[in-house]
């Protein structure tokens, strides 16, 4: 997954980058670390926070210019590969695994 510092590293700091790009790349930045922070923390008050981004990543919706998919096509990014690689770097989101262990025969 890519983190702020390897982006920055990557496209550089150097301010010739276009604000949308730098603008969209914060926010899936951010998205990322929602995320991130919501699988270490069963805190309830920050659940429906943690949904929302687990909806943001897993919608296919293009309305909103800042729509997951939107984000990662200005930025070169395939949407599938990321959603691919953020599960792998912490697993799979609570609420799918809690609909496991509650469908999981016993």
């Amino acid at each position: 997954m890519v983190v702020q510092e390897q982006y920055a590293s990557r496209h550089g700091r150097s301010g010739g980058e276009r604000p949308e790009r730098r603008l969209c790349a914060t926010v899936l930045i951010d998205a990322v670390e929602q995320f991130r922070a919501g699988m270490r923390t069963p805190d309830r008050r920050d659940e429906q926070a943690f949904q929302e981004v687990v909806r943001w990543f897993g919608s296919k919706d293009t309305r909103s210019p800042f729509a997951f998919e939107n984000v990662c096509e200005l930025l070169e990014l395939d949407p599938d590969y990321v959603r691919r690689r953020l599960y792998a770097s912490v697993g799979e989101p609570r609420a799918r695994r809690s609909r496991a262990k509650r469908s999981a025969p016993k």
